[in-house]
């Protein structure tokens, strides 16, 4: 990692990656950067401020040294640094090679609050619950519904909540976000959405999802996760269903166009949920009479029909990953997924090998119809 001072810089740094560097931001994050040669990605290049987070090979690490040159900046730390309050370790076992990111020291500096404290004392501790939920998906629903206390509704019972979190959070201190290497000939997306209809206190739905990159052998890990409090007022569980869906396929799309320009490849995605009714809704000529969710469930059907989304699969509730972002205690698929790497899921009905027909009418108006035919790869449905 390098700290670059902000009063000797002689021209901006980012003026400087994109330059010099010549080194591309990303669409979905302009922070990030990827390094290609004949190509290929030979390196990334993360920015925050004067903070800077690399990676990359041989060729790219001369890139650095030329950098460093222009920079007036600290040491390089390799393979354990803290960036943004995340540790990031590099460990090496059985020739094995893996990366973790953990927040093991800020959990172990938590305290948990006097009965009779003040709602200042509550705000603050929530607070630094919150920047823990950066590698603890499973604590999410439990910050969530803490950050939502207003001064009115502050009572004894929230703070013996957020004690019996922070209780929970020391005894599993160990629990790390771990990367392990994938098969990238195999490597596709997984992504689980779910919704909780009221079930915040003002009567407030919440939505969430978890991203995975997972290869045949089952082997995953966590990419991006939410657990948030519907803007939209939800007037039945369908249209919770298709908000939370929506909001996962949205991240991933960007998500996914970023990786698949750092590897050079297509990556197929498979989004699961729990509602029959919305895998009905999406993959059968079925509709639902409440209007409202027509754009949703337009937008939705057409990224299916365009292949954007390789099939849509119905698990069961008590297998569906992101169930536990709904849950402010622990979940058992989801605590699987952070200590064994691998996601179990339940499919209870899925799209298999199937052909048909796409009619484009984008040139309609033209006078003119485009047919098109595509045939679904059956390879991309393992589950």
């Amino acid at each position: 990692m390098i700290c670059v001072t902000q009063a000797t810089i002689g021209e901006p740094l980012t003026e400087n990656v994109r330059n010099n560097m010549q080194m591309i931001p990303l669409t979905g994050y302009p922070s990030l950067y990827i390094k290609k040669s004949c190509g290929n990605t030979i390196g990334v290049f993360g920015t925050n401020v004067d903070d800077c987070l690399f990676a990359g090979n041989l060729d790219f690490n001369e890139v650095i040294k030329k950098t460093q040159t222009i920079f007036e900046s600290k040491q390089v730390e390799w393979n354990k640094v803290k960036f943004l309050g995340v540790k990031i370790v590099t460990r090496r076992e059985n020739n094995k090679t893996w990366f973790e990111m953990n927040q093991i020291g800020y959990i172990e500096r938590l305290q948990q609050i006097p009965v009779n404290a003040a709602f200042e004392r509550f705000r603050s501790v929530r607070a630094s619950l919150s920047w823990l939920c950066h590698t603890r998906p499973d604590i999410c629903c439990a910050v969530n519904r803490a950050c939502q206390v207003v001064e009115k509704k502050f009572n004894k019972s929230k703070i013996r909540a957020i004690n019996k979190l922070i209780q929970r959070l020391k005894k599993s201190k160990d629990t790390v976000l771990k990367y392990l290497k994938l098969d990238l000939n195999t490597i596709h997306f997984r992504v689980h959405s779910d919704f909780s209809f009221a079930s915040n206190d003002d009567g407030s739905s919440q939505l969430g999802y978890i991203i995975l990159l997972c290869d045949e052998i089952n082997k995953c890990y966590v990419l991006s996760y939410c657990c948030k409090k519907s803007k939209r007022i939800v007037r039945s569980i369908m249209a919770g269903e298709i908000f939370a869906f929506s909001a996962a396929f949205d991240q991933d799309f960007v998500i996914r166009h970023d990786l698949e320009a750092i590897l050079n490849q297509k990556i197929s995605l498979t989004m699961f949920t729990d509602s029959e009714q919305l895998f009905d809704v999406l993959t059968t000529a079925a509709h639902t009479t409440e209007k409202r969710l027509m754009v949703e469930i337009m937008a939705a059907r057409e990224a299916y029909n365009r292949f954007e989304i390789s099939n849509v699969s119905l698990v069961s509730g008590n297998s569906n990953t992101a169930d536990g972002l709904m849950k402010p205690r622990i979940f058992a698929p989801l605590d699987e997924l952070l200590h064994r790497r691998v996601v179990s899921t339940n499919v209870e009905k899925w799209i298999y090998g199937r052909s048909y027909t796409i009619v484009i009418f984008d040139l309609l108006f033209l006078g003119d119809c485009e047919l098109m035919s595509a045939q679904r790869d059956p390879g991309q449905f393992r589950i």
